[in-house]
């Protein structure tokens, strides 16, 4: 098992004078990250000369897909663990983030009210919360945004997500 390229991508958000919004998404032909900067701007210049809309934002991309998943027993996409974590500075304001289909050990228990409520001492769960860490994250949670490096973990709850289902 192993991730293969499936190339690279470029994103252009168009936005009209309303102040809506849309995205086209273009594969292009590009064997490197540098080949697609590149190509990108030129795909800029040409959909600029054809919308009347204005470009305001793209974003170059490399598409990853995993070509031998084994795909585990006994989960449930429409179940996700909502992570709430303390934003770095601001004490009063916090950020979450949905883990789809958690894995069972990440909560308190097995059975009853424990089943639903994340365990904030579990090892996977401090790993995790530390990527959107102040102190050495590799991610933001939200705006540009850092969690608290002491005391990052508010809680976490089993919640549905059956309304964000996407199949593809």
């Amino acid at each position: 098992m192993a991730f293969q390229s499936q190339g690279f991508f470029v994103t252009f958000t168009i936005q009209d004078a309303q102040g809506d919004k849309t995205h086209r998404r273009l594969e292009l032909d590009a064997a490197t990250m540098t080949d697609a900067l590149a190509y990108a701007l030129v795909a800029k210049g040409y959909l600029d000369a054809v919308t009347a809309g204005c470009i305001v934002k793209y974003t170059v991309s490399q598409d990853f897909e995993e070509d031998a998943a084994t795909l585990p027993a006994n989960t449930d996409i429409s179940q996700g663990a909502n992570i709430v974590m303390r934003i770095d500075g601001r004490p009063s304001k916090s950020a979450s983030w949905n883990i789809p289909a958690p894995d069972p050990t990440i909560f308190v228990g097995t059975s009853g009210e424990n089943a639903n409520t994340v365990d904030g001492t579990d090892a996977a769960v401090i790993a995790f919360v530390g990527m959107f860490d102040a102190d050495g994250g590799e991610c933001f949670i939200s705006d540009g945004e850092h969690i608290d490096a002491v005391n990052p973990f508010i809680g976490g709850y089993r919640t549905p997500r059956l309304g964000s289902r996407k199949l593809v």
